[in-house]
């Protein structure tokens, strides 16, 4: 009886020098105050740790039985054997071409006019048509590309998962890989 009596007496005087003075707080203090409570919930806590893992492990093991199987693609030998990215390249270069000796008539003009203010005038009329003939161009070939990326995308999506892969890696970021469908990816590429 003399135990718990002091028990009681430390635990009040504990509640007392709280500096919070709320309940909830004071008798959390108070439990932790007490050596045997400390224990107890140090145990519980390991308990609960070792229960997490044990479920953890138990779902990494069913987990690992579905393994991720991971191919690897070399998107710049796709790219390298695609008609239509060739095709788009060839085009740019045509409307380069055509840009260029619409480039020198236009210099010719120029030179050709005698009047320094027409001078002027058609050198910034022409340059204003330039800058919009080269920006037409990179945005239709940037939107190309776009297009032509989302294809061959779809393409190694598809390829992968007739195979039966869930993950697919650029060859360019993997130091080794068994798994690839470079090859089978360029027999669809058109």
């Amino acid at each position: 009886m003399k135990d718990n009596e002091k028990k009681s007496q430390d635990t009040a005087a504990q509640t007392k020098s709280c500096e919070c003075k709320c309940k909830f707080c004071c008798a959390v203090k108070s439990f932790f105050a007490n050596k045997a409570n400390r224990l107890k919930a140090y145990v519980l806590v390991a308990v609960a740790a070792v229960v997490a893992l044990c479920l953890c492990f138990g779902c990494c093991t069913s987990c690992s039985k579905k393994t991720a199987s991971i191919a690897i693609v070399d998107i710049n030998a796709i790219v390298a054997n695609s008609k239509q990215v060739m095709a788009l390249k060839n085009d740019q270069v045509a409307k380069s071409q055509e840009l260029a000796t619409w480039l020198q008539e236009a210099e010719k003009a120029v030179e050709a006019e005698k009047d320094a203010a027409k001078k002027e005038a058609l050198l910034k009329q022409y340059s204003a048509e330039f800058a919009a003939k080269r920006d037409e161009n990179n945005q239709y070939y940037n939107r190309q590309l776009q297009i032509l990326d989302a294809n061959i995308t779809q393409l190694i999506i598809n390829e992968a998962r007739k195979q039966g892969y869930n993950v697919v890696l650029a060859k360019s970021n993997v130091v080794y890989g068994e798994n690839d469908i470079t090859a089978d990816v360029v027999k669809l590429v058109k």
